[in-house]
């Protein structure tokens, strides 16, 4: 029987493709941080939804919103949910790939800070191999970055686009899904390329 988790040599182990509160937990577990940034452990392909919360918090960065409820505002205090800096789109031949594996495995290595991601994708032209590798400084705490190694067993134009999405919001949970979640106002996006 193949286990989801595992515990080895300092390392923690998955190896299925969760969804909904699951995924959520795995994210959780397989957050990055330094004490200065926290970054959860989101797929590079996700955007927010029920599968997935993509999150990049800041020590003591919060934001206060209003909600109206029951003839009343009532104020709610968060973590601000930064920018996401890690949402990537993979083209082949044009055609964007849906985040959407047939395989997957993750690796937390608590020695070296990094966070391993495998994942197997089917496209119109074949089976795509996808790692990533995602890492926070824990001296230079205001950095963090991520490198992706593609493999495909076919010949294809792929073009890769990394994202920073200003659209994120603080809305996880059910039980607070009626308060305000805008922490960050969008004044302008633009396509640099």
């Amino acid at each position: 029987m193949k286990k989801e988790l595992l515990m080895s040599n300092w390392k923690l182990l998955y190896n299925d493709i969760p969804k909904g509160l699951k995924s959520y937990d795995q994210e959780s577990l397989l957050t990055l941080g330094n004490g200065y940034i926290g970054w959860r452990g989101a797929p590079l392909l996700s955007r927010y939804d029920e599968n997935h919360y993509p999150g990049l918090y800041a020590a003591g960065l919060f934001n206060q919103t209003i909600t109206p409820i029951a003839g009343r505002q009532v104020v709610n205090e968060d973590m601000v949910n930064l920018p996401n800096p890690q949402l990537v789109k993979i083209f082949v031949d044009g055609e964007p790939i849906a985040f959407d594996p047939v395989e997957r495995s993750a690796e937390l290595n608590f020695k070296n800070g990094r966070l391993i991601e495998k994942y197997r994708f089917n496209s119109k032209k074949g089976s795509l191999s996808l790692e990533t590798i995602k890492a926070v400084d824990p001296i230079h705490f205001h950095s963090f970055g991520y490198r992706l190694k593609l493999k495909s067993g076919f010949d294809a134009k792929i073009d890769i686009e990394a994202i920073i999405d200003g659209t994120v919001q603080n809305k996880t949970l059910k039980d607070i899904a009626i308060f305000n979640h805008e922490n960050l106002l969008l004044s302008a996006a633009k396509k640099i390329f």
